[in-house]
């Protein structure tokens, strides 16, 4: 036997085998360790605060509470992201449909936006925008048209503004 048990095809073979794997094993505890996504503990936060107030106001939401909450901090984020654009846009919206069934003109094509849909996008501004959402409850509250069709939490939100 020449060469000993180093230069035996099986013992290379098997050490070639033993020494991938432990690469593959170093490879996925670094992963784990640093590949995993920061929690961001303000966009939860954010995320179960309105999931709160959603069940809170009555509001139809997803019974399944921890992966809402999850989706919504993905969406939203910590400052609303996307999320609070779409808000914005869906309440322009109805206020230009508002405008024009008030004077019968309008400047930009109106959206005709599910109520609900609309209630829980003001929701939206109220967790991640206050400021923008003390504008909003002004405006809708000016407005006689609104009266006592607005939900009890706005109408609650709106009389307890600052004069």
């Amino acid at each position: 036997m020449s060469g000993g048990i180093i230069h035996a095809k099986w013992f290379r073979w098997t050490l070639a085998a033993v020494i991938v794997l432990a690469l593959m094993a170093l490879s996925a505890v670094v992963w784990n360790a640093w590949g995993k996504p920061e929690v961001n503990t303000e966009a939860i936060r954010k995320a179960q605060k309105l999931y709160d107030l959603a069940v809170e106001y009555g509001m139809d939401v997803p019974e399944d509470e921890a992966k809402t909450v999850d989706l919504w901090a993905e969406i939203y984020g910590s400052d609303g992201g996307y999320g609070v654009e779409v808000a914005e846009g869906s309440l322009r919206s109805a206020a230009l449909y508002f405008e024009f069934s008030q004077t019968g003109v309008v400047n930009q094509r109106p959206h005709i936006i599910d109520p609900d849909f609309l209630e829980f996008q003001v929701l939206v501004l109220k967790v991640y925008r206050p400021d923008l959402y003390e504008e909003v409850l002004r405006y809708v509250g000016s407005r006689d048209y609104y009266e006592n069709k607005l939900p009890q939490w706005m109408l609650d939100d709106y009389n307890a503004l600052p004069e």
